[in-house]
């Protein structure tokens, strides 16, 4: 029998090394899953709580899947970013879904540009950037991980915000079984959706709901990244105080 947990009776890997690297969003997606009351289910052994989630995401259950007690900062900030769509787009739509998952995982580049420009070395850093430099090398240019890594040190939001917006698009191409052009597949973020495993939310998404799938409106993306707002930091603060 799988043993379930709350947040507060676990410990956060490499929660010190997020708050010294200035990633202040991270208390706030702690304290937006505490106020869910998400329950985590603890898995026996390394690996079985991510073939889970591939396997079983359902955005409408307050339950997730962590290996055995381990559960990262950068889940907890995965999930607080999941809750925080939530609640500012609420409603079933495939379309407020994933665009939800395109934010949530996008922040991983946020994360990973403040750690790396304060110097802080974690897992976290080590294994996204195996990560990046496998899928970059296999779905596009090697040659083009050294400056994404530099943009997400010089401005995390920008990234994060035009990568869950590619992420989007393509995503909506593949939902509507059409075939992306040229330019999607040349582009800098393409290896991307391949890094986040974003096959796997179409085909997810795609049995909820059935065809056509319509856009959302640009303000879905100025909710949480406004174009001419030069601190997104700020406005991503003014959307955790809305919701705690």
């Amino acid at each position: 029998m799988n043993r379930e947990f709350l947040l507060h009776q676990l410990i956060i890997q490499e929660q010190e090394s997020f708050e010294e690297a200035g990633i202040d969003w991270l208390a706030d997606c702690i304290q937006l899953v505490e106020k869910n009351q998400i329950r985590f289910a603890s898995m026996p052994g390394i690996g079985l709580s991510r073939l889970m989630h591939l396997g079983h995401w359902d955005l409408s259950e307050k339950k997730e899947f962590i290996d055995e007690t381990h559960l990262g900062a950068d889940q907890v900030i995965h999930l607080g970013m999941h809750l925080l769509m939530s609640h500012h787009l609420p409603g079933p739509h495939v379309q407020q879904r994933l665009w939800g998952e395109c934010v949530a995982s996008s922040m991983d580049l946020a994360s990973l540009g403040k750690l790396l420009s304060a110097q802080v070395d974690t897992p976290f850093v080590h294994e996204t950037l195996e990560s990046l430099e496998f899928h970059y090398q296999i779905y596009g240019n090697a040659d083009d991980v050294a400056p994404l890594l530099t943009a997400c040190c010089d401005d995390p939001f920008r990234v994060t915000r035009d990568t869950a917006t590619y992420l989007y698009r393509l995503g909506m191409t593949l939902l509507n079984r059409q075939r992306p052009d040229r330019d999607a597949v040349a582009h800098t973020y393409y290896p991307l959706a391949h890094h986040f495993n974003l096959g796997n939310w179409v085909l997810f998404l795609r049995n909820t709901q059935p065809a056509p799938f319509h856009d959302l409106p640009d303000s879905f993306v100025s909710l949480v990244f406004e174009v001419d707002q030069t601190d997104h930091g700020e406005r991503l603060q003014d959307l955790f105080v809305s919701a705690l």
